[in-house]
């Protein structure tokens, strides 16, 4: 037989060697270390000056926050306004584009009819005309 059917255990093992079962192994105490352990790096607060990034905090005292929102509320505002304008300056020129429309294609239909009218007219003298010879 090949080896591909022996058992996975009579292989030789290229990884690491097999994990000692749960009764024999050491207990790896707490992981939690307290603050007041030796090893603690930041016993006393340092002092940064002020445009150090370390010294610069992702949080934001309340009045900068106000501020912030306040501006953003009329960067907002003011776009709004301005998109209003735009739009209602785009309904204005549909408006207008549309009266026109409207305009050239009674115009259109009135010179269709005239043209019929001459035609017929044309008709009727060639055919008159065409008798008297």
């Amino acid at each position: 037989m090949s080896s591909s059917s022996e058992p996975a255990s009579k292989k030789p093992s290229t990884m690491s060697p097999p994990r000692p079962s749960l009764g024999s192994r050491q207990q790896s105490g707490s992981m939690i270390v307290p603050s007041n352990h030796p090893e603690i790096e930041c016993k006393t607060p340092r002092e940064f000056p002020p445009d150090d990034a370390r010294a610069m905090s992702p949080r934001q005292s309340t009045e900068n926050l106000d501020q912030m929102c306040g501006e953003s509320r009329d960067k907002i505002q003011s776009s709004a306004i301005e998109h209003q304008a735009g739009l209602a300056a785009l309904v204005e020129k549909i408006e207008s584009v549309k009266t026109g429309h409207e305009k050239l294609e009674r115009d259109n239909n009135a010179l269709q009819e005239y043209i019929g009218g001459l035609t017929k007219s044309m008709s009727k003298t060639d055919l008159t005309s065409g008798r008297k010879k």
